[in-house]
């Protein structure tokens, strides 16, 4: 019998419990740990509600979280030296990305971490050399090449040639209330990131120029 994969999620919000109910159903995997700063909130949590289920209805399952069996913590360096781990998923908040998989790195652990993977180059550079240099693998959440949707338009490009491709022209639209979210970095960071993915993915081609620009219609932080 193959040994389970034994995973610990670091940051249980939405994104964690998402995580979470994936993992639940593989059979090759075992969930040994959570680690969250509210860890005391979490007993007994049945998907209380929050704005990410109100603008992602389609993968939101109202269905209970049982935490039976799960060793829960509200301190990583905890969780690291007492649990035997494979692999850490971090589905914490973005600006803690960078130290939270230095932490497991340097612990010997595989990583599995949410877009973006930091919020600064310097730090990501600083993470993948760390990996190479252990042999340990990162793997960042770039789900959509996993979409049916366009994993189709792939096939499609694929049988007719990228020689065929002239312009692609990628648009992503949210309610307003999804920059209270997702506004807490650039939207390079948390949404254009996978456009620039699947642009790169299905064109097979380099980049040669880059051009930007923002606009802060909301008058936050982060531009729009």
């Amino acid at each position: 019998m193959n040994k389970k994969i034994k995973v610990a999620i670091v940051g249980f919000g939405w994104f964690g419990k998402q995580h979470f109910k994936v993992y639940r159903d593989m059979r090759e995997v075992e969930i040994v740990s959570i680690c969250d700063l509210a860890i005391d909130q979490l007993s007994g949590c049945s998907g209380k509600k929050s704005l990410q289920d109100e603008f992602h209805k389609d993968v939101n399952k109202k269905d209970e979280i049982q935490l039976t069996g799960i060793s829960l913590y509200d301190n990583i360096d905890d969780m690291l030296d007492k649990e035997e781990i494979d692999v850490v998923d971090i589905t914490a908040i973005e600006s803690e990305h960078y130290i939270l998989a230095k932490k497991a790195l340097l612990k010997g652990k595989n990583i599995i971490i949410e877009k973006p993977m930091t919020i600064k180059y310097a730090d990501a550079k600083e993470l993948y050399d760390i990996a190479r240099n252990n042999n340990r693998f990162i793997y960042v959440g770039n789900v959509l090449r996993f979409d049916r949707r366009y994993n189709a338009l792939s096939d499609i490009i694929e049988k007719h040639g990228q020689n065929d491709i002239r312009h692609l022209s990628l648009e992503r639209n949210f309610q307003s209330k999804s920059h209270y979210v997702y506004g807490r970095v650039n939207p390079v960071y948390s949404s254009c990131v996978h456009d620039i993915d699947l642009t790169l993915w299905l064109s097979k081609n380099k980049v040669v120029s880059v051009q930007a620009f923002g606009n802060h219609f909301l008058d936050r932080e982060n531009p729009d």
